[in-house]
């Protein structure tokens, strides 16, 4: 595959990603994928699936969150970043990738993983005539309950709150706390792909068992004995199932 910086500007922010495309010279508009990295993580996440689904044919874009993690390359950090921050950068990458003469505009799939899989859910269901499809990675639709844990244990929330090992700030609960994800889940109608690890202590199951009674179209594929990520034998499962949802939805 080939694969070129890409960098996107949201407002005042540069947001840094690569662009992975087919080898070779390709007719046509190209089926884009633009996967969102989990909490703390980076763009490099899923270079191994942008290979996979560049050999099919199809644009892949990785990029990281402003604020996403203490290394993010489009800058910021953790104490400024929020689900709904994350969303607005995604939706900055969306539309200005819709708008490419490479991309074929009625096929781009959002996937996301972990914390990326919630703001995925949340951008597809605010597009839902726009998003072709989903691929969610034990999505953390924990946190809202989280955040509501959180909030319930405080007078009022301080500045800086500790989340999974990492400093965020207070804006981080309040914006988890003003949405409701399953709702946006029942505005998306098209097939959705959820995976999940049966022994994800981070995660648990339960969330993405109870977001399949949601979404009106979506399939849950368990893998057993994996935690929180996907490495081994679990990550070659992973791109079979989303290797096989991609190319069906993508007509």
């Amino acid at each position: 595959m080939r694969e070129q910086e890409y960098c996107i500007a949201n407002g005042e922010k540069n947001l840094y990603g690569v662009l992975y495309l087919p080898d070779g010279t390709v007719e046509g508009k190209l089926p884009l994928v633009i996967s969102s990295h989990g909490f703390g993580g980076s763009y490099v996440r899923n270079r191994d699936y942008a290979e996979r689904m560049t050999g099919h044919g199809f644009a892949f874009y990785c990029y990281d969150f402003y604020g996403g993690s203490d290394d993010s390359r489009s800058g910021g950090t953790m104490k400024e970043m929020s689900v709904l921050t994350e969303a607005g950068d995604l939706e900055a990458v969306f539309h200005h990738l819709r708008r490419q003469e490479m991309v074929d505009e009625d096929r781009i799939f959002l996937w996301g993983n972990s914390q990326g899989g919630y703001v995925s859910t949340y951008v597809a269901g605010k597009y839902p005539d726009q998003v072709r499809g989903l691929v969610l990675l034990y999505p953390a639709y924990v946190i809202q309950d989280i955040a509501r844990d959180y909030a319930a244990g405080h007078d009022s929330l301080p500045e800086i709150v500790n989340h999974w090992d990492s400093k965020v700030g207070k804006t981080y609960i309040e914006d988890a706390l003003s949405v409701n994800i399953y709702a946006l889940m029942e505005k998306f109608p098209r097939k959705v792909l959820i995976v999940h690890g049966d022994q994800d202590e981070l995660v648990p199951i339960r969330y993405s068992r109870e977001a399949v009674k949601f979404f009106p179209d979506a399939e849950l594929h368990v893998l057993p004995g994996s935690g929180h990520g996907f490495e081994g034998p679990y990550r070659d499962k992973m791109k079979e199932f989303a290797e096989k949802y991609l190319l069906e939805q993508r007509g």
